[in-house]
């Protein structure tokens, strides 16, 4: 595999060793930017760009480089950096420039480095003596990770401990900080948010009037959240589980039909590719690269027959979890002012101010996934959200009427 790298590095030579390391691990050829306009990209597999992060992306000789790229979306690309605060959003802007020319971003790679820079020039840096040992270590493994591409597959280049390969072409078309299939867990963290903050405010509602003591408000209210919390952790993990087990089961049943039936499942591809608008010849030649590898086979059939993806597959626990941790980061807000102020109705009061401002809150969270406007998303959870805590802090009103 021909490897090409261009890296930046500036006096303190944080990327450059990160560069040396990965161009000895791939036999690569390591330049300047200033170097790469007397080379010819075409006689490469593989190309890496890298340097340090400056005011939240690469640096401009590397953005030059990507400027400077040929229109034609070939070699494959890997991406690397080194920064104070290290974080892949940093790539945002390299990795969109590569996209719009259709090139494909393999893989990624982010470390901390000893940074000097603005503020931290005042601390005197921080991340001094890094990229260290443990760093250096771990572009090895990156960059050993990337000669382990299987002949029989045109995926991605395998990159161990990395993102899965449907994450990765999400985030080299996009261009987003989280535009991942892990962004569906807002559907999960909104609803047990919204439900801490309903259940606990319609509770403390009831109890109010019909507890007097503060202290057995906020013991009644412990109990009510830890019950809650642990109900919400059940039910999603159940009802997870439940999922995964079904989506698991159709994909060993195509897997079965893939083994026992072959050219019956060769011919729904055909089919597949047919109402594409793919002529013969393209749809033999589909056919042909698909079929070559059973795990591919296996995957598009899953994703294309039957609609499910395998990285896609939530995790029970992880589901569970947090959906929990939502519950109660919901129910604080209606809480913590007990804790605070002695008189009850006083209490009450700040709780209800508080949870319609951590609606508000939640609505602008939301927003960074969704990519809606910060302060619609913010009003639109603040006004439903509202209504549902009203509900529940009328009903608590009416029913602790009860017993009076």
């Amino acid at each position: 595999m021909r490897v090409l790298i261009i890296c930046h590095s500036t006096k303190t030579g944080n990327t450059d060793k990160i560069g040396r390391v990965m161009a000895e691990c791939l036999n690569a050829r390591l330049v300047k930017p200033s170097e790469f306009n007397a080379l010819n990209v075409q006689d490469y597999d593989l190309i890496g760009l890298g340097s340090g992060i400056f005011f939240g992306k690469h640096h401009s000789d590397i953005l030059q480089v990507a400027e400077k790229l040929p229109r034609f979306g070939k070699p494959d690309i890997f991406i690397f950096s080194t920064a104070g605060i290290s974080l892949f959003s940093w790539h945002k802007t390299l990795r969109t420039l590569l996209y719009d020319k259709r090139y494909r971003v393999v893989a990624e790679f982010s470390c901390p480095g000893f940074d000097s820079y603005g503020v931290f020039g005042i601390l005197g840096g921080i991340n001094k003596g890094r990229p260290g040992n443990k760093e250096i270590e771990k572009a090895m493994e990156f960059a050993l990770g990337l000669r382990k591409r299987p002949d029989s597959c045109n995926d991605a280049f395998y990159n161990p401990g990395f993102e899965n390969p449907s994450a990765k072409r999400l985030k080299a078309w996009h261009g987003e900080e989280w535009h991942t299939s892990k962004g569906r867990i807002i559907r999960d963290i909104v609803y047990a948010i919204d439900t801490g903050l309903v259940t606990t405010v319609s509770f403390l509602a009831g109890v109010s009037i019909s507890l007097i003591s503060r202290e057995k408000i906020i013991l009644a209210a412990i109990i009510q959240i830890v019950a809650g919390t642990a109900a919400i952790f059940f039910g999603s993990y159940i009802s997870t589980k439940a999922q995964k087990h079904f989506f698991e089961n159709q994909i060993e049943r195509e897997r079965r039909e893939i083994e026992e039936d072959p050219e019956k499942e060769k011919w729904e591809i055909r089919q597949i590719f047919e109402e594409m608008g793919f002529n013969e010849n393209e749809r033999e030649i589909a056919v042909s690269r698909i079929t070559a590898n059973k795990e591919r086979w296996l995957k598009f059939m899953a994703q294309e027959e039957i609609g499910i993806s395998p990285e896609f597959i939530d995790n029970p626990f992880e589901i569970g979890f947090i959906s929990a941790v939502s519950f109660l980061i919901g129910a604080l807000p209606a809480i913590l002012p007990f804790f605070a102020v002695s008189d009850v109705r006083e209490a009450m009061m700040i709780s209800a101010v508080s949870v319609l401002s951590f609606l508000f809150f939640v609505g602008m969270f939301k927003s960074r996934i969704t990519k809606i406007k910060w302060f619609i998303s913010g009003f639109e959870t603040l006004l439903f959200g509202s209504l549902s805590c009203g509900l529940g802090f009328t009903l608590g009103r009416i029913a602790s009427g009860f017993f009076h």
